[in-house]
Parts: C-alpha cells; sequence; structure tokens
C-alpha cells in the first residue's frame, strides 16, 4: 500500500468492500478472525465493508448445498 506512485489507498478511498469466502468446518465463527481482519483493513482505507457470506464446501461444487450461504450471497450485492 505504500509503493510510491501507486496512490492505493486513495484510490481505495470510498469503494465498497465485500468478502466472499468458503470453509471446510461446518462450524462457520471459524472465519471471524478473517472477517475482522477484512473489516478493519477496510475501514483504514476509508472504504465501506459492505457484508460478507461465508459458505461451507468440501469439494468443488459443495457450496451449491450451502442455501444459508446461496441466500446470503443474493442480498450481499443487492
Amino acid at each position: 500500500m505504500r509503493a510510491p506512485g501507486l496512490d492505493f489507498k486513495p484510490r481505495m478511498a470510498g469503494k465498497k468492500m465485500w468478502a466472499v469466502t468458503i470453509v471446510a468446518d461446518p462450524d462457520k465463527s471459524t472465519t471471524v478472525a478473517l472477517l475482522k481482519t477484512l473489516e478493519l483493513n477496510a475501514k483504514y482505507m476509508k472504504t465501506d465493508f459492505a457484508g460478507s457470506v461465508v459458505g461451507y464446501a468440501n469439494r468443488p461444487g459443495d457450496v451449491l448445498n450451502d442455501a444459508e450461504a446461496l441466500a446470503e450471497a443474493e442480498k450481499l450485492f443487492k
């Protein structure tokens, strides 16, 4: 973020940030630290942390069986 000439932090200011991630543990609370870190980064860069979705999957396509995550994802970008 501090590389000369990139102006990354100022360019991110005012934008929205979302987090979409998958865990292989049915206990989705394992993502609390990750989501808090992303939220703090958004605050540091003066972006709007607009929400997150955590899905459960062990194999490709498994997340399609996570009805809760799919419903959250549909609402996330509205």
